[in-house]
């Protein structure tokens, strides 16, 4: 919470809505709340969106993302669960979202890399 206040940062949290849910109660039970970041502060907004859907991005925009603020993109967990067309689709939308100098950050699996998951690989 001090490193999103001291450089006033905003971090937007993209998931599904029930995993978004189910998240922040698991972390609250484990004892870590970060509702004041959320609540009070308004540091971390949580964006529940289905990312292989276009239109995600309007939900981003109406929670205070700024296109022209330099971003840190970060895909954990995600890019093995999307379609070779949804992936495409979604690095699309974050790059025409994205200002100059802004990063990607991903986990990628690849066919020779085969993930325990059950992750799909096309």
């Amino acid at each position: 919470g001090e490193m999103l206040r001291s450089t006033n940062t905003m971090s937007f949290e993209v998931d599904f809505p029930g995993m978004l849910q189910e998240k922040r109660r698991i972390f609250q039970n484990c004892g870590f709340s970060y509702s004041k970041l959320i609540d009070q502060e308004k540091r971390v907004k949580h964006v529940g969106v289905d990312l292989s859907v276009p239109g995600w991005e309007d939900e981003l925009l109406a929670q205070g993302f700024q296109k022209e603020a330099k971003t840190v993109w970060l895909l954990e967990g995600l890019t093995g669960y999307l379609t070779d067309e949804e992936l495409k689709q979604l690095l699309g939308i974050i790059s025409e979202s994205s200002a100059e100098s802004s990063l990607i950050i991903a986990t990628w699996i690849t066919p020779d890399n085969p993930t325990k998951l059950g992750m799909h690989v096309n």
